[in-house]
């Protein structure tokens, strides 16, 4: 029992922690948010929080080439894209207020219940592995050792975490799947969101939505210019759509046959590098066939 308040501190400034990081986000960027135009923003047509996780995901990548962004683009947006990851967290946090505006008083208790159920089912998986030695039992003390949605959120983060950390030597073992651990934590990031509003003052459903499209018009131009200048340089590597995929369909979409239906009735999934946010947007990028090799000019040059 000597180690239950340290588990359970761990516990609380874990949930804290992405709770804090999300707010503190929306705080950061919040003016330009506001200054994205009315007559320009995007309309949403796909998942809020599974397009910003995407982007989250992949933000490692990104920044790698960031070099190459310096030595090939010189009109790119340094400032917005440096601030990518922050855009992602604060659509993270206008999805939680416009939940907050639009859902009725129980919704914390029915996010809350549905977290249970996922963080038992994680949980159950992981010791299975944990008696068959595929994974560190030790990680795991501190899960469902303290009550309290917080404490359930924090336990969805830690598995999540050790589950993806083991991945190698589960996969193919577990009924998990990647994606229902970025589920998982995109319900936990929810519902730490959800508890963090329900006491402050109220906001109208359509202010809500309204900054929830603002927030969502900025990312997605960001990312998409992100996106281009990665297809305009690795153009002849062909791993564009795995460095940097379409928020509008899986990372297939890009090789799908023409016969098929197009994934959702996206407005935008490119937009010039060298335009300010709020532009219209351009269809996606074509693939140039250049079996000769011959130079392409920049689209980003003046």
């Amino acid at each position: 029992m000597a180690n239950v308040n340290p588990i359970n501190n761990d516990s609380k400034n874990e949930s804290s922690t992405n709770e804090d990081a999300v707010s503190a986000a929306f705080d950061a960027v919040a003016a330009e948010i506001a200054a994205v135009p009315e007559t320009e923003l995007l309309p949403i047509t796909i998942d809020v929080l599974g397009a910003a996780s995407t982007v989250r995901g992949v933000l490692p990548e990104l920044r790698a080439m960031r070099p190459e962004f310096e030595s090939n683009l010189r009109h790119f947006d340094f400032e917005r894209f440096d601030r990518l990851e922050q855009y992602a967290r604060a659509l993270t946090h206008t999805q939680g207020v416009y939940r907050s505006a639009t859902a009725p008083k129980s919704d914390v208790t029915a996010l809350a219940n549905e977290l249970i159920a996922v963080r038992d089912r994680l949980y159950l998986s992981a010791m299975s592995l944990v008696g068959y030695q595929l994974m560190d039992g030790e990680r795991l003390k501190s899960c469902k050792t303290q009550l309290g949605y917080r404490a359930v959120a924090a336990d969805v983060f830690t598995l999540a975490t050790v589950f993806r950390d083991h991945w190698e030597q589960v996969q193919g073992q577990t009924p998990v799947t990647l994606a229902s651990l970025v589920k998982a934590r995109n319900l936990a990031d929810e519902l730490l969101e959800a508890m963090g509003l329900k006491d402050q003052a109220p906001v109208t459903s359509g202010e809500a939505a309204l900054t929830r499209q603002k927030a969502f018009t900025l990312f997605v131009r960001t990312y998409e210019k992100a996106r281009r200048a990665v297809h305009y340089l690795r153009a002849a590597d062909g791993d564009a759509d795995d460095i940097a995929p379409s928020l509008y369909g899986s990372r297939g979409n890009a090789r799908r046959s023409t016969k098929e239906e197009p994934v959702a009735s996206a407005p935008v999934t490119s937009a010039p590098a060298n335009e300010v946010e709020g532009t219209t947007p351009l269809p996606p990028p074509l693939k140039l066939d250049n079996p000769m090799g011959l130079p392409l000019t920049s689209p980003f040059s003046s």
